[in-house]
């Protein structure tokens, strides 16, 4: 078999991989982030609430980790911005937790939500046991830039 028939096979193969990879992708949503910002609250079933001034209850939806720290039982309540997209009427979807799409309103400011073991000095992410000693671990905050568009470092 000559190169330029293994390139055409090679090519099929990749293009065929390719197709089948993709298919049971969403699409990119088309509409472009917004940020709300409402006080923390919970929902049957241990739905994430945030009331927004207009709106009470609007679900909140995003991946696992974004979810764990929005339904830490410490942050009910809290004053919060959430940047991603309406779903539906009643429903918006938090961008993935690596954008950093969260955080708390203290003071004025923006705050970055993480969580702080004393005993072994290791700063996690979300909430629950220190990945060494198992204590549980101290939520904490950190100052974030003034405006949501910014990077967060």
């Amino acid at each position: 078999m000559g190169f330029g028939k293994r390139l055409a096979k090679l090519v099929c193969v990749v293009a065929a991989w390719y197709a089948v990879g993709n298919s049971g992708r969403a699409a990119e949503p088309s509409s472009p982030s917004i940020v709300l910002q409402g006080s923390l609250g919970s929902g049957a079933a241990g739905e994430v609430t945030l009331n927004v001034s207009g709106r009470a209850g609007v679900r909140l939806v995003g991946d696992r980790e974004t979810l764990l720290v929005l339904s830490d039982p410490r942050l009910t309540g809290a004053e919060v911005g959430v940047r991603g997209r309406w779903v539906s009427p009643n429903q918006f979807e938090v961008e993935p937790f690596h954008k950093k799409s969260f955080w708390v309103y203290k003071g004025g400011q923006r705050w970055l939500v993480f969580y702080w073991c004393d005993v072994c000095g290791i700063r996690t992410y979300t909430p629950g046991k220190c990945l060494c000693c198992q204590e549980e671990t101290e939520l904490k905050l950190e100052r974030l830039p003034s405006e949501p568009g910014q990077a967060i470092q």
